[in-house]
């Protein structure tokens, strides 16, 4: 299936779900893949549209191939959705706090009772 047949079909109600599930692809490199060919969803319009300067050249791509961004695409080509920050999480434990916290927890009178035991032979 070509770019501008993919295209179509997004305009005529179909989902970007259903079509990739029809090409056999995940949802997110569909999603990718028209990113990267300069075709954004009008918001306006309620319309896809290619954005880019070489329509005939860049529509005519089979999606099941790489797409890549081409020359006259890359200024119509938004990257910042590809380059979110990654934070790193550092998790450290407090275990002497940990073992504070659920001595506070402990019923007073469970640690007074006595506690005795006998060893035999």
């Amino acid at each position: 299936m070509k770019l501008y047949e993919v295209m179509e079909e997004l305009n005529t109600g179909k989902t970007i779900g259903e079509l990739a599930t029809n090409l056999g692809i995940r949802e997110s490199d569909l999603e990718r893949k028209l990113r990267n060919a300069a075709i954004v969803f009008d918001e306006d319009k309620k319309v896809w549209v290619y954005m880019g300067g070489s329509a005939e050249k860049s529509l005519s791509r089979n999606v099941n191939k790489k797409i890549r961004t081409l020359e006259a695409d890359k200024p119509y080509v938004n990257y910042e959705k590809d380059q979110e920050p990654k934070e790193t999480v550092v998790i450290e434990k407090d275990y002497e706090y940990k073992l504070y916290k659920d001595y506070l927890n402990v019923d007073p009178s469970f640690l007074m009772e006595k506690k005795t035991f006998f060893l035999s032979n």
